[in-house]
């Protein structure tokens, strides 16, 4: 799943708002998308603390680097990719919240229908 994935999905969910089946199995396209969120979120991880070990290994000047020097130049080098992947792991959760809460009200709508007029 691509972010041009999640990006089509905001396209279609207006017009879609009111459709449980389609907003049911947006869940599960989204809980794929999720998926391989996190699966790239631990790979950014990994790539950036091996970047920080790498920088922090290097001896410059009879001195090693300082921690948060190491930290500043790995998050630089790796494209801030984990806090990217992070940010968009917390776009999609929130939106299955919204989805959640939004068939709850299509749910209580349609139990509901009879009795108000």
């Amino acid at each position: 799943m691509e972010n041009n994935d999640f990006d089509q999905f905001l396209q279609e969910y207006p017009q879609n708002i009111d459709n449980g089946q389609w907003l049911s199995s947006s869940i599960l396209h989204l809980a794929a998308i999720l998926y391989d969120l996190n699966k790239k979120t631990a790979q950014a991880e990994l790539d950036e603390a091996r970047t920080i070990v790498s920088y922090l290994d290097m001896i410059k000047d009879g001195k090693r680097m300082a921690v948060s020097e190491a930290e500043k130049r790995a998050m630089v080098d790796t494209g801030n990719a984990k806090h990217l992947m992070q940010n968009s792991n917390e776009a999609v959760q929130e939106m299955i919240q919204a989805i959640k809460k939004r068939l709850e009200v299509l749910s209580w709508d349609w139990r509901n229908q009879g009795r108000i007029q």
